[in-house]
């Protein structure tokens, strides 16, 4: 937090948790990290703390540079499973109804791998600030927040 104060950066209200999900095809048989067999490689961005922690696991990994560049290797089976947001797998889903992908359990207890998202703000003033919780938390109250994110196939998730 002391390196976001020194550029003047404020956040608002965290109103999202999002992470590291691990994405495998429909057919796959996975139903967590566990499931996965020896050589069977796993889709990760590249220096990400994703694929250090699976490298630590033992996880063979293949490196991307974007996370829309891994969900295709994941449905042209090139990879076995890919470690991207859930934003990605849902995203990928909405615009290929025809290859949906499965979410499955793989990174919920690591801290390194969670965070809540909020809305940054450069040198607010507080007015500007409390104003904008506000609207956020209107906007959850109300549902639009969940509706936004339903329409591209995310799951709206308490931040913690």
């Amino acid at each position: 937090r002391g390196a976001l104060a020194e550029v003047g950066l404020r956040m608002s209200r965290p109103y999202q948790r999002s992470g590291v999900a691990l994405a495998v095809g429909a057919n796959s048989s996975a139903a967590s990290l566990a499931d996965l067999r020896q050589g069977q490689r796993v889709g990760v961005q590249v220096g990400s703390i994703a694929s250090m922690t699976l490298s630590k696991r033992g996880v063979q990994t293949s490196p991307f540079v974007f996370e829309d560049e891994i969900m295709d290797a994941l449905a042209k089976n090139e990879i076995d499973a890919a470690a991207v947001t859930p934003a990605a797998v849902g995203w990928f889903n909405r615009v290929h109804p025809d290859a949906q992908m499965r979410r499955i359990p793989a990174f919920e207890d690591d801290p390194d791998l969670n965070w809540n998202v909020a809305v940054g703000m450069v040198s607010p003033d507080e007015q500007l600030r409390q104003g904008l919780d506000a609207a956020l938390e209107a906007l959850l109250a109300n549902g639009t927040l969940a509706r936004i994110y339903a329409h591209y196939n995310v799951e709206l998730q308490s931040p913690k």
